[in-house]
């Protein structure tokens, strides 16, 4: 991209995004107390997790690029991030249950207002607030130069429901109990298969990252569990180096957990079999390339030459790397499907800028030059469609970057503005 088009979509995007900065931020209402963030465009009134804190870190970014203009008021604007950006996570630690769980979504009314915390008192278990909560709570931290206002034992609850109930520990692993509101909607290594089965490489780096937000935030208020923490953390993301990757295949998968117990095995008249042999393996990969599979990059978790090697033979194959971005499901498996729905929203082969980000970040983690390649596809996507229609969309078709679903939709697009301060460095 040169230098003249790059100036033309920055102004593009810059003059769309400054206006409409707190475009997600809501006022309390109902049982959310607090004023909070929610993801844009269709879903005003709802409170959900990873969403959350994908809009604080765009406010963030979008705050800092802009707080030399003068006519700006930034400390105005910043004061106000930081009131929704705490009140989200007070509103969630609002609903905490005894046992730590954290409800994915609550919405200020309607049918899923109490529902999740209603089905966890009955004691039917659903996934619970996806593996963002301690990031979002240092981010805000970091930008605000505080952190005497998070629970800390809240927060240290949350991360022990995770570990006593949605972590297989024969396989080491974390899993979804379901399929339902995982964020990647219909990810096909979860999508419509058993409970308690899948130990998705998606939720298993961001786990690794809570540990270490966990670690950081114990250890800023001088709180002695960051030690344990931390090498609770830099265990799991040994063994995950060491399960999840294929070395044949170069990349990280997801696993599948579901065996069979040793009740389960057939006795033919006293005679049992497969007596003498039980499998060592505790999980079986899944072998399907998905945007998730490169977040052990995002993470920091793998070494340089394993990133090196998964970024050459994986971010340079056209059925990964599409005209804008990158698949989020690969066009050669059986999966790929690009047709545009809603509930579930379609992850299986679309542009979602928020893989687009997690992957360009991965790339930069390590230094890897496809790193400002895949920045130019995102703010040419971006570029392109506001040139177009004046908007900006939830997702996108790969190759002709067509919208899918919904205009104005901040969110994680508003992330491509670290990728035109790094372009204009």
């Amino acid at each position: 991209m040169n230098q003249e088009m790059l100036k033309k979509y920055a102004k593009m995007i810059d003059a769309y995004v400054k206006p409409n900065i707190f475009a997600s931020c809501s006022p309390a209402c109902g049982v959310l107390k607090h004023p909070y963030v929610d993801p844009s465009a269709q879903y005003a009134g709802n409170l959900w997790d990873w969403d959350s804190y994908w809009v604080i870190k765009a406010m963030i970014l979008a705050l800092e690029r802009y707080r030399s203009d003068e006519n700006f008021d930034y400390s105005g604007k910043r004061e106000k991030l930081l009131l929704h950006a705490k009140g989200t996570i007070t509103n969630f630690f609002d609903h905490q249950e005894e046992d730590g769980f954290i409800p994915m979504m609550i919405t200020s009314s309607g049918p899923f207002m109490t529902f999740y915390r209603d089905e966890h008192r009955a004691g039917k278990r659903h996934n619970a607030h996806k593996p963002f909560l301690l990031q979002n709570i240092l981010q805000i931290c970091k930008y605000e130069g505080d952190y005497s206002w998070v629970d800390v034992n809240r927060a240290v609850r949350y991360l022990e429901y995770y570990e006593r109930e949605q972590f297989n520990a024969k396989a080491g692993l974390f899993f979804w109990v379901d399929d339902v509101m995982i964020g990647i909607d219909n990810n096909p290594t979860v999508f419509f298969r058993p409970n308690n089965s899948s130990a998705d490489i998606y939720l298993n780096a961001f786990m690794a990252l809570e540990y270490d937000a966990l670690t950081e935030i114990l250890t800023a208020v001088g709180d002695s569990r960051a030690a344990e923490v931390s090498a609770r953390g830099e265990a799991f993301k040994r063994h995950l180096n060491d399960v999840c990757y294929d070395k044949k295949d170069d990349i990280y998968y997801s696993h599948d957990l579901l065996f069979y117990g040793e009740e389960d095995r057939l006795v033919a008249n006293g005679f049992l079999l497969h007596e003498w042999m039980i499998p060592a393996w505790k999980s079986m990969p899944m072998k399907i390339r998905f945007w998730g599979c490169f977040l052990p990059m995002y993470a920091g978790f793998c070494d340089k030459d394993r990133a090196k090697a998964m970024a050459q033979k994986h971010l340079t194959d056209p059925a990964v790397m599409a005209n804008y971005g990158v698949r989020t499901v690969a066009s050669d498996e059986i999966f790929y499907n690009l047709e545009k729905t809603s509930n579930p929203s379609n992850w299986l082969g679309a542009i979602w800028m928020v893989a687009n980000y997690c992957v360009y970040k991965g790339l930069k983690n390590y230094d890897l030059s496809l790193s400002r390649d895949l920045a130019e596809r995102s703010i040419r996507l971006l570029g392109e469609n506001l040139e177009k229609s004046g908007a900006m969309y939830e997702s996108y078709l790969p190759d002709t970057g067509e919208p899918c679903l919904y205009p104005n939709f901040f969110n994680w697009n508003v992330l491509v503005l670290e990728m035109l301060n790094d372009m204009e460095a």
